[in-house]
C-alpha cells in the first residue's frame, strides 16, 4: 500500500488530535481559523467491507513524538486506538473504536470515540459522537492518514458536483446520510482530491 505522495501536515491549521478528540461532537474548528471538519452520522462500512491487519496493531509516533497513536486489538475485528498529543508539556489524549475498512482497492480507517467527554454530565448529554473517515497507506515500518476535507467538500456542495444530506455546524460538516450515501462519496471521489488533511506516523518499538 505504498504511496508517493509528499504528505502535508494536518497541524499546519489546528493540531490532529483537536479533529480526533472533539470528533465527539460537531462544535471543532479552532477559534480564529476557517477549518472545517467531516463527520458523518452513520459508519463508513458495513460488516462486509471490514477487514484486519495485524500489522496495524502496536504505537506509531510523528517524527518529533508530538503525537502517538497505539492501536490494539479490539473485538469483532475493531481496533481499539488511544491518540495522544504532547506539546509544551501539555498532554491530550483520546479513546477511539476503528474499524479498517476495504471500499474498492483503497484502505480507510472510521474512528468513534469512545473514551470520557469533558465537561460536566450535563454538558456531555449534549454532545454528539459521530464517525470520522481517514484513507490508509500502511507500510511496514509507517502509516500515512488522510482525512477527508471539509474544504474540498464544500467546495464540491458549492458546485453542486456532490449530493449528499448534511448539517454544517461550528466548523463542521456533519454528514447525515446513510452508510451507503457516504461510501459513494468515498468511492467515487477518493482520487480527486478528498482525503487531503494528512499525516505520517512511523512505527515505534516495543519497550521491553
Amino acid at each position: 500500500m505504498a504511496s508517493n505522495k509528499r504528505p502535508r501536515s494536518i497541524l499546519a491549521a489546528c493540531s490532529f488530535t483537536v479533529l480526533l478528540l472533539f470528533a465527539a461532537f460537531a462544535s471543532t474548528g479552532c477559534e480564529g481559523d476557517d477549518a472545517t471538519w467531516v463527520l458523518s452520522l452513520k459508519p463508513s462500512f458495513t460488516d462486509s467491507d471490514l477487514e484486519w491487519d495485524p500489522q496495524l496493531v502496536g504505537t506509531w509516533s510523528s517524527d518529533d513524538s508530538s503525537l502517538k497513536m497505539t492501536f490494539a486489538e479490539g473485538e469483532k475485528r475493531a481496533y481499539k486506538l488511544l491518540v495522544i498529543e504532547s506539546d509544551s508539556g501539555d498532554e491530550k489524549s483520546g479513546e477511539f473504536e476503528v474499524h479498517l475498512v476495504r471500499l474498492g482497492s483503497d484502505w480507510f480507517l472510521d474512528l468513534f470515540p469512545t473514551g470520557q467527554l469533558p465537561s460536566s454530565e450535563f454538558t456531555q448529554i449534549h454532545l454528539l459522537r459521530a464517525h470520522s473517515i481517514a484513507r490508509l497507506e500502511l507500510q511496514q515500518d509507517s502509516i500515512q492518514l488522510s482525512f477527508l476535507s471539509g474544504t474540498w467538500l464544500k467546495n464540491q456542495l458549492k458546485q453542486q458536483i456532490v449530493d449528499i444530506s448534511y448539517q454544517e455546524t461550528q466548523g463542521t460538516l456533519l454528514l447525515t446520510g446513510t452508510t451507503e450515501d457516504v461510501q459513494s462519496l468515498i468511492h467515487f471521489h477518493s482520487d480527486d482530491g478528498a482525503f487531503s488533511d494528512e499525516a505520517q506516523l512511523f512505527r515505534q518499538e516495543e519497550q521491553e
